[in-house]
Parts: structure tokens; C-alpha cells; sequence
């Protein structure tokens, strides 16, 4: 009987040791604090969108002055506040300049930080005023090029073949077959697009079949004149996860990044000459157009427009010909030939590689 007393004390002393241990973890010997919510996997959000709503999960609600922290594609975390909360939901303040892409959320409350999850994010630009918009019969891709509420004028839309301009209301439509699955624009000059990260949202993907009809809009923004700017040329960068090329690469965008504070308020602008990545190394380093984005979008503030490489081009057995080859790059990186404006300039981008595969 003594012996259980003691046995019991002993044991009534580990669970305390432990319970110490618990509420001490994160080290600033509070008690570590519960808060329960869905992080969707995939969500779609409409440019512009200032709020995020999440669900409450068992009543564990966050207080009002803890803070939501999203971590973007490119490894940055941006604090977002809680501006309301309720016992079944609550929202936050999303940060300028979000972008679309894979994002970890952290629920923070002071210097304590827990993990809640991932979720997909789709930035839209999908005017929903403008639903009264109907192609004329036989067009099946159409939509609106705007800046703010406003319809832009004689922008030229293509899907690769065929080429017109928006009409006065920035209203634009036509037949396509859908053979490169996307649409985009030549931006005008005075106007920029919006950016994904470093990408300008020039082409959109065409996800129905040439017999469904299909919109796509594009959403500008006016920045002026830009007769006086700056265009940065990046050649033949061969990422691939090797030879400490990353590390390299990061001191590159480091100096970038001065620069671009370093002119603050001009204009500047970059654009690659091919081979951003190294296609022998997709697959065998895990390093593809979706890690060079990520690297590539350290340089925040900078809109790179993309030319295509001989080493951009997917090189796998039993993928062959000149359009299959790029159909990776078409989807994540940008068209093969586009162009747009920037002040004076009309820039030209070619694919000038003819690639077999065989």
C-alpha cells in the first residue's frame, strides 16, 4: 500500500512535470493558445479584394489583435490583421500586392507562431459588372480589357492566330480554334498589366473546347508616360538546382533589388533572353518554371517579360515537335510571340528555336 502511495505521487509528479512542460514550450512561459479554423485548399479571389474570410472550427475563435501571416510563393510573410471576429467566423486585411500562388498560414499571437496549413490562391479579373457583355454568334473567345471601371480602346487581343483590337468599350471578340490554349494582349503604351509576382498578366489560359464559348478579361493599370525607362536584359540565367547556382542566383536578385531602390520612382522594366531554367534538370533536381518563380519574384516591384530558350523547351521521351515542346512554358511562363508597348518602343518577342524532339 505504501509502495502504490509512492507510485502514484511519482507519477502525479511526471504529469505535472509535464504539464509545465506543455504550457512552457514556445518558451515565453505562457500557455500555449487555441485557435481552430479552415484554411481552404483552394480559393479564388477577385482582383482588387481587400478582405479573407476563414470559418471557426469548435468555437476556438483568434482574438481581434492577433495576427493571421501568409507566406507567399516567393518566401516572404506579410502580416495581415484581424479586422472582425465572431464565434463562427472572422475575417482579416490582406496585404497590397497579393498575388497568386501556394500560401502557408500562421495564426500569431505575440511572439508565439503556429502553422494552420496551405491554400491555393487565384487572383480573378473577372469584372462581374460586366456580365450583361454577349459575343455575336459564331465568336467563342470575347471578354473586356479595362483600367479600373473603365473599358481601354483599340488594344490588340490574339490567341496566336488571329488578331483584333477592343472596341469602344474595351469590349473584344472573335473565333478561335484554341490551338495554343490561351489569349492575350499587346499592352499599350502608358498602361501597365497587372503582375504575378514578376510575370505581366498578358495571356490567360482557354480551359473550355473550341465548341464552348469563353471570356477572359484583362485588368490594366494607367502608370503614364514612359518614354524614359529602363529595360534590364537577363540572358541565358540556366537554373537547375546545381553548383550552388540558387545562391548565386539570390545575390543576383539582391543587387537587382538595390537598384530598383536605388531608382526608385523611375520606370524600369526587364526582360529575359531565354534559358531561365535547364530542362535536362526539371526532373531529375526538382527544378522547373514553378522553382524559378519562386526565385525569380524575390526581385519584388519588377515586371520581367519572358522570351523563350532552346533549354525551355520539355525534352522528355515521347514528347516531340515544335508545339508540344512548349506547351509547359506557354502555360506557366508566358506566350512564345507577344508583344506590348512601353512608351515609344514596340517590343517584339520571337521563339526563334525550332525543336524536334526525335
Amino acid at each position: 500500500m505504501k509502495r502504490l502511495s509512492s507510485l502514484l505521487a511519482l507519477l502525479a509528479a511526471v504529469i505535472c512535470m509535464l504539464t509545465v512542460v506543455s504550457c512552457e514550450k514556445n518558451g515565453s512561459g505562457q500557455q500555449e493558445f487555441v485557435v481552430q479554423f479552415q484554411v481552404p485548399e483552394n480559393v479564388t479571389i477577385p482582383f482588387g479584394t481587400k478582405t479573407m474570410d476563414f470559418r471557426v472550427m469548435f468555437g476556438n475563435a483568434p482574438l481581434q489583435t492577433d495576427v493571421v501571416v501568409l507566406g507567399d510563393p516567393a518566401g516572404k510573410y506579410h502580416n495581415c490583421p484581424i479586422v472582425s471576429v465572431s464565434t463562427t467566423s472572422f475575417t482579416i486585411n490582406l496585404y497590397e500586392g497579393m498575388m497568386s500562388g501556394k500560401y502557408d498560414v500562421y495564426i500569431q499571437r505575440g511572439s508565439d507562431r503556429k502553422s494552420m496549413g496551405s491554400m491555393q490562391v487565384t487572383i480573378s479579373y473577372q469584372s462581374d459588372d460586366d456580365n450583361e457583355i454577349e459575343p455575336e454568334k459564331g465568336n467563342n473567345v470575347y471578354g473586356v480589357v479595362k483600367c479600373g471601371s473603365v473599358g481601354i480602346k483599340d488594344v490588340v487581343v490574339s490567341d496566336g492566330y488571329e488578331v483584333v483590337k477592343t472596341d469602344a468599350n474595351g469590349v473584344y471578340q472573335f473565333r478561335s480554334k484554341k490551338e495554343h490554349k490561351y489569349v492575350f494582349i499587346s499592352v499599350p503604351s502608358g498602361f501597365e498589366a497587372m503582375a504575378e509576382g514578376v510575370l505581366p498578366k498578358v495571356h490567360q489560359q482557354l480551359t473550355k473546347s473550341a465548341t464552348e464559348v469563353e471570356r477572359v478579361d484583362f485588368m490594366l493599370k494607367e502608370v503614364g508616360d514612359q518614354t524614359n525607362h529602363t529595360m534590364l536584359f537577363f540572358g541565358d540565367i540556366h537554373l537547375a538546382n546545381r553548383t550552388n547556382d540558387r545562391n548565386q542566383f539570390k545575390k543576383f536578385t539582391d543587387e537587382i533589388s538595390d537598384f530598383l531602390t536605388a531608382n526608385a520612382g523611375k520606370k524600369v522594366y526587364a526582360m529575359t533572353l531565354g534559358d531561365m531554367t535547364w530542362e535536362l534538370y526539371w526532373y531529375t533536381n526538382k527544378y522547373a518554371f514553378e522553382e524559378y518563380l519562386v526565385d525569380a519574384n524575390a526581385m519584388r516591384g519588377l515586371i520581367i517579360f519572358h522570351t523563350i530558350g532552346n533549354h525551355d523547351h520539355e525534352m522528355q521521351k515521347g514528347i516531340a515537335g515544335d508545339f508540344d515542346t512548349v506547351v509547359k512554358y506557354k502555360k506557366l511562363i508566358a506566350p512564345t510571340y507577344y508583344s506590348f508597348n512601353i512608351g515609344k518602343v514596340h517590343y517584339i518577342v520571337l521563339d526563334d528555336i525550332e525543336c524536334q524532339n526525335t
